[in-house]
């Protein structure tokens, strides 16, 4: 009974990060790349459980880029949480645009990561990560 309760109580966790607060960081350093070195697989957040970072949440990475006389961030690539190290650090896994995150950090660009709700497939990893045992962290 404890542990169906801790189940709901995780899920409705969940649901709050994704759905009402949101998690906007930046990223520190490339950790793990390819075997080439031209793609990003993990990344260093500047952020980590002290702001709310938790192993449920998954971001869009964006990059700055100039637009005339303004800054703007563009989407490209998307991660999830692997580890949370500390409350002002955590780990996260690259899912998409490794490439463009790794060009980007090295050009001395900024690098963000902000949380989003979670698609379909990627609730359902979660749930099958928990099912399994549990999540890193």
């Amino acid at each position: 009974a404890a542990k169906g309760a801790l189940t709901i109580a995780e899920s409705e966790y969940r649901d709050l990060i994704n759905d009402g607060v949101k998690t906007i960081v930046k990223v520190i350093e490339v950790v793990e790349t390819n075997k080439k070195g031209d793609k990003a697989e993990v990344v260093k957040i500047q952020g980590g459980s002290a702001i709310g970072v938790c192993n449920l949440l998954w971001f869009h990475v964006d990059c700055e880029y100039t637009s005339g006389e303004n800054i703007k961030f563009k989407t490209i690539g998307s991660a999830n949480v692997k580890e949370i190290v500390d409350g002002d650090t955590a780990l996260l896994k690259i899912r998409k645009g490794g490439k463009d995150i790794m060009k980007a950090m090295k050009e001395g660009k900024i690098v963000i990561v902000r949380s989003r709700k979670p698609n379909l497939l990627e609730s359902a990893l979660d749930l099958g990560q928990e099912v399994i045992g549990g999540k890193e962290g």
